[in-house]
């Protein structure tokens, strides 16, 4: 009997210990996933930052440090591995940093293109695509940003843990 409920409790413990790693490692995953997410979102705040017009020259900077660092983390991230045989997270991570990718180099890119023209040559109807191209870029954006927050809080809830916990 003891010999059995010794067995039944090293079973447990190896079970316990075995989780605890396994959530150590996603959450680890996680940070690694989300700092691709995040570099990339910082620079896309920052380009719109300098939407207001007021410097063309940080626009233009902005516009470009957009469209790199988010070519770059999209590399990165497409080298990462799925974790334990599971994809949705990653994939959602890819498709977000692809999203502002593109949007850097199509919609932000046009945008700037027509804001950094003389003020005197801006029409009426430069006006009006810079405002669509800014709405795009938003709803595009958001969408991207929805569909990985709603992924990774998966994530976190299927490995238990707390995102930002350190152990």
């Amino acid at each position: 009997m003891k010999k059995n409920i010794l067995s039944i409790s090293t079973v447990l413990l190896l079970i316990f210990i075995s989780c605890g790693q396994g959530s150590k490692k996603a959450s680890e995953y996680n940070d690694l996933i989300m700092t691709y997410v995040n570099i990339s979102t910082l620079v896309q705040n920052d380009f719109f930052d300098q939407t207001d017009g007021h410097n063309l020259d940080s626009l233009m900077i902005t516009q470009k440090n957009f469209s790199e660092k988010t070519k770059e983390c999209l590399n990165e991230i497409k080298r990462a591995e799925s974790f334990a045989g599971k994809k949705e997270f990653l994939s959602a991570a890819i498709s977000f940093v692809k999203t502002l990718n593109s949007l850097a180099d199509n919609e932000a890119k046009q945008m700037t293109d027509i804001m950094i023209k003389d003020t005197a040559s801006i029409t009426a109807e430069d006006i009006q695509t810079v405002e669509k191209l800014n709405a795009r870029l938003n709803e595009e954006s958001n969408r991207a940003s929805e569909e990985i927050e709603s992924t990774q809080e998966a994530f976190v809830k299927e490995w238990k843990f707390e995102v930002g916990k350190k152990d």
